[in-house]
């Protein structure tokens, strides 16, 4: 059976190249155990090395090159928006009320226009005449 061994936060930290406040901020959060205020090298290593692997966990960097590819592209719409490149759903939605409004009332108002015209016509090819004039 081999004897494990057992290192000192300051020697463990030295171990895997990082700072002492590191491996004690691993210890506060619980990923790291002291046994006898000690830390078994090969336990911890198997630990962070598990940790740092896995796939799942959100990495700083990721997340941060997300964050910033966002607020680009947000800058950019905002950008377009200005030199009114873009414009805003609701603004066309707006438009297109106003517009479908309109041709609305000309169409309910066609019949009522029309209909002195269509009367005093003989034929039917005369209305239709009439019809497409309008």
């Amino acid at each position: 059976m081999e004897k494990q061994e057992y290192l000192s936060q300051s020697k463990y930290a030295e171990h895997r190249n990082v700072t002492k406040g590191y491996i004690g901020r691993l210890i506060k959060e619980g990923r790291l155990h002291l046994i006898k205020g000690k830390l078994n090298v090969a336990m911890s290593d198997a630990e962070l090395d598990n940790k740092s692997n896995d796939d799942k966990a959100p990495n700083y960097w990721r997340e941060k090159a997300l964050h910033e590819k966002a607020k680009r592209e947000l800058a950019e719409l905002d950008l377009k928006l200005k030199q009114d490149q873009l414009v805003e759903v609701d603004q066309v939605g707006e438009h297109l009320d106003k517009i479908f409004s309109a041709v609305r009332q000309r169409l309910l108002a066609t019949p009522s226009k029309i209909a002195p015209l269509v009367h005093a016509e003989e034929s039917v090819g005369g209305a239709r005449i009439v019809e497409e004039g309008q």
